[in-house]
């Protein structure tokens, strides 16, 4: 499913959200849920940034740029 959806954003929507996803997919199931979770109280603060990549992503599938609006 992975690999289908970011052929699905390279080629419809733009190579930037796609690399953007492919990070947040990681970042969110390897590094927070398999690792940090279980071993740091900071866990919140770390999966936060995995919650706030969508709204970032529908600005860079819009825009084709990470902007100041995406950001905040």
């Amino acid at each position: 499913m992975c690999f289908v959806g970011m052929g699905i954003l390279i080629f419809l929507v733009n190579p930037l959200t796609a690399i953007l996803t492919f990070l947040s997919l990681i970042g969110y199931a390897v590094c927070y849920t398999l690792y940090l979770k279980h071993i740091t109280p900071q866990n919140i603060v770390i999966g936060g940034i995995a919650g706030a990549a969508p709204p970032l992503l529908g600005w860079t599938a819009v825009t084709d740029s990470i902007g100041a609006p995406g950001l905040i």
